[in-house]
Parts: structure tokens; C-alpha cells; sequence
């Protein structure tokens, strides 16, 4: 397993991710769910911890993960409420 958190940012870090960072500044997270799953071992997984928006009650964050892991065969399970 492994667990990975965003770090703590100063405001002119947070700026830059909200205009480098891709749709609502998620493609941090993306690259970490990205990087983990080129090293979990077969039935690993990852928990991360992320403040993704939702936008009229979808998660695009979620959205964008499934189609990313779906290009290398893996599957994700998220929690839900």
C-alpha cells in the first residue's frame, strides 16, 4: 500500500498549480495516482488523500483517474458516500 497526501503549499505555490495544474488543479494528484501505479505490486493499492472538487455533483478527479488507469489496465475503487 501506499499512501500519499498533496503537500502543504504557500500561496504563490497554490497559484501556480491553479494555472499549471491542469482542470481544478488536480493533475498533481493525477501524476500521483499515475507514478503509484507503476509501482504498486499486482493487488496493491494506493490511498490518497485530495480535496477534488465536485462540479454539479460529479467528480471529474474520479472521471479522469478511471480513464487514466483504464490505459494501463488497472482498475480503481474509490469510497463512496
Amino acid at each position: 500500500m501506499l499512501a500519499a497526501r498533496s503537500p502543504s503549499r504557500t500561496l504563490k505555490e497554490i497559484e501556480l498549480i491553479e494555472t499549471a495544474g491542469g482542470p481544478l488543479g488536480a493533475e498533481l494528484s493525477l501524476q500521483i495516482v499515475e507514478a503509484a501505479n507503476e509501482r504498486l505490486a499486482p493487488e496493491g493499492s494506493l490511498l490518497l488523500y485530495t480535496g477534488a472538487a465536485i462540479v454539479d455533483g460529479l467528480d471529474p478527479f474520479e472521471s479522469e483517474v478511471e480513464k487514466r488507469l483504464a490505459k494501463f489496465g488497472s482498475g480503481v475503487l474509490l469510497p463512496r458516500n
